[in-house]
């Protein structure tokens, strides 16, 4: 509902700016009730969306897709992921730079939410504790490209 609020607030504030067809694009995609029947024209209004944006729009697009990946209707997912690999192919900074931030703080952090080898065996603390202590010590770059490869 805020992200709907929002969509309406910005589409009448920009309504004479280069954004206001893609915002009006993801208003009627957030309007959009989430059911079978509507599948498909989200899944092609979402997958629309690169179209209609530029490089100055990045940071709302990753917004907007972030918060469909919130929403407990998994047939957009795909498409809301296909549309944040379109932003990351032009600017992969600018992903980094909202979802990092995140990861790193993510307030439910567990041993087992690590990823799905480690849901699969059984891991004891000191194992765990040990692992991220290891990882902790690499240069900040091989971090990075851990995190990537483990996401």
């Amino acid at each position: 509902m805020i992200r709907l609020i929002s969509l309406r607030i910005l589409s009448t504030a920009y309504a004479h700016m280069s954004s206001h067809e893609l915002i009006n694009a993801m208003l009627n995609i957030e309007a959009t009730s989430c059911t079978v029947e509507n599948i498909r024209s989200m899944s092609m209004a979402i997958r629309r969306l690169p179209l209609l944006s530029s490089l100055e729009h990045d940071e709302m697009m990753i917004a907007f897709c972030l918060g469909l990946l919130t929403i407990n209707f998994s047939p957009i997912w795909p498409e809301a992921c296909g549309v944040l690999k379109a932003v990351a192919d032009r600017s992969g900074a600018k992903i980094w730079k909202t979802i990092f931030p995140q990861v790193i703080s993510d307030q439910n952090f567990t041993p087992e939410g690590i990823s799905a080898r480690h849901e699969t065996k059984e891991h004891s603390v000191e194992q765990f504790v040990d692992t991220l202590w290891s990882e902790s010590q690499l240069e900040f770059n091989d971090r990075l490209q851990h995190l990537y490869d483990s996401v």
